[in-house]
């Protein structure tokens, strides 16, 4: 494992929208512009509230870049170690194996999509059922447990001042991502997945030995099946007590003991993977409208599962046809606010056939994004409406008045990088206040701080006044640094110059333009939404 691959494939999450990203940072250490101090500070995580179905987020976390490329570097030079402990599980489906030339550094050795066929062959001869995930897990890792689970806990707790212990120093570590406190690690950097992994596989070699021969675990994920009830009620005092042994418990409201035989898959996506939809015009249209009836309506019955997100992901294979452009813009558009998460699916779909030569609708677009920061902005609701500016953005489109006093308020620094580059675009008015942005900038330390990505990108970019007059030579040299090297974490180019004019909607192609009939799909490449995996990505980018 490379440090660069960490830095440049490992660090950001994944469910950022696309301008976000460290290759120029990655190439800077690389290139050796960047140098870390002798006595590195302890630095704050950003934190950005991620889009779930139901009423429940989930927590991103962004580490500084200064302690995260001191935990890379640490990462890299014990990988072997890690790595080891890492996978020594016999149950984890989700060790981590480093992954060269894709689009992330650290993955699990097995996609989320094997999952249920690993149940399939635990349950044969089995009556009963135990499932279980643990309670909050990335965010209740409790970090000095780490070198319990690499050391034992006997040997680290009794040499835990003892800094030539691998184990302490990633302790250490990893509380200076996050101001030194004990408790959590960040959700979305690859190195969580395998910390996570650590911990886990000791979990299991605990919870484990010489009693259980059928099941598995994804992540936090747990199942295994038993012939008995006893076994099973045995199985689940052995799992508490191995969890309790790393300060971790479970969930009540996902543990449960079942009868044999259940469910596979919910129902849901059987009926809507078998649906039929047509390549033909005329049938299309009216499979697109059946097809996204039964959606919503099944969205309904299941207010806590990605239907909606789903169902995209199932007609973006298809190639709708120019007379059905139309219609489709129109489905798509319902489905960006009736469900959190979906909006990045839509804007890679009316991007694709924007790119095809489909005149969108803006109006109808700026409507849709402009009621989603609305709704989402009072709330702080941080990834929905980041999504909703970079549609606005990367479509052309000009939001409404109306949504800058509430985004205005909000402090999420994701979101003030995109509507200050949104400002600069027109796709937000100059009068937009930005003054609680500039005050959340306008400490000397600010760029080791909770909002360190807005103040090193406001600053470098001359967003915002405080954040433009602060000396980072003063303040941080490594971010003097990164300012001299042109490190930027935030990709303006992705997007449009400027916001479109026209709102008439067409399917002719615009001129200069291909026409959809002739756009080559297979290099352009559908957009693939993923099935929401309830949680089992959220260690990793």
């Amino acid at each position: 494992m490379k440090t660069e691959d960490i830095l440049s494939r490992g660090y950001f999450p994944k469910e950022l929208p696309p301008p976000f990203g460290t290759a120029s940072f990655a190439a800077a250490v690389v290139a050796g512009s960047v140098q870390l101090p002798l006595r590195p500070p302890a630095t704050s995580t950003l934190r950005h509230n991620l889009a779930r179905v139901g009423s429940l987020r989930r927590g991103l976390g962004i580490p500084n870049p200064l302690s995260y490329h001191c935990l890379a570097e640490f990462i890299c030079a014990n990988w072997g170690m890690f790595h080891g402990a890492a996978v020594a599980s016999q149950f984890s489906m989700s060790r981590p194996k480093a992954t060269p030339g894709t689009s992330r550094a650290i993955v699990p050795i097995q996609p989320f999509s094997g999952w249920p066929l690993a149940r399939v062959r635990a349950r044969p001869g089995r009556r009963y059922l135990l499932r279980a995930d643990i309670n909050l897990f990335y965010s209740s890792i409790y970090t000095h447990s780490v070198p319990w689970a690499l050391h034992t806990k006997i040997l680290a707790k009794a040499q835990q001042r003892d800094t030539g212990l691998k184990g302490n120093e990633l302790d250490r570590l990893l509380r200076n991502l996050n101001d030194k406190q004990t408790i959590g690690i960040p959700i979305g950097p690859d190195v969580s997945l395998l910390v996570a992994e650590i911990l886990l596989s000791s979990v299991d070699i605990g919870f484990g030995t010489g009693r259980l021969t059928s099941g598995a675990r994804y992540l936090d994920d747990y199942e295994f099946s038993f012939s008995t009830l006893a076994e099973t009620e045995q199985g689940l005092a052995d799992l508490q007590g191995a969890l309790a042994e790393f300060e971790l418990t479970l969930n009540p409201a996902k543990c449960a003991i079942e009868e044999l035989p259940r469910p596979l898959e919910a129902p849901w996506v059987a009926e809507l993977r078998s649906f039929r939809l047509a390549d033909k015009s005329r049938k299309q249209g009216n499979d697109l409208i059946s097809f996204f009836t039964k959606a919503f309506v099944v969205a309904r019955m299941y207010p806590q599962e990605p239907v909606l997100k789903y169902a995209i992901g199932r007609v973006a294979a298809l190639k709708v046809a120019p007379s059905n452009f139309s219609l489709y813009q129109s489905l798509l558009l319902q489905t960006a606010s009736g469900e959190a998460g979906a909006l990045p699916a839509v804007i890679a779909e009316l991007a694709k056939y924007s790119a095809a030569g489909a005149a969108i609708d803006e109006q109808a677009l700026s409507s849709t994004f402009s009621a989603v920061v609305l709704v989402h902005a009072p709330m702080a609701h941080g990834s929905d409406v980041a999504w909703a500016l970079w549609g606005a953005l990367r479509l052309g489109v000009a939001l409404d008045s109306a949504v800058e006093p509430v985004l205005s308020r909000m402090t999420d620094s994701i979101v003030a990088i995109l509507a200050l580059d949104a400002k600069g675009r027109g796709v937000l008015s100059s009068a937009l206040d930005t003054s609680a942005w500039d005050n959340l900038t306008s400490g000397p330390t600010d760029v080791l701080g909770p909002h360190w990505l807005l103040a090193y990108e406001a600053g470098l970019r001359g967003w915002l006044p405080s954040a433009a007059s602060t000396s980072l030579a003063k303040v941080s040299p490594y971010f003097a640094a990164l300012k001299n090297a042109g490190v930027s974490f935030y990709d303006s180019g992705r997007a449009p110059l400027t916001p479109r004019t026209s709102s008439a909607p067409s399917t002719t192609g615009a001129s200069g333009s291909v026409k959809i009939e002739d756009f080559d799909w297979d290099e352009y490449g559908a957009s693939k939404a993923e099935l929401d995996d309830d949680g089992k990505d959220e260690g990793y980018g």
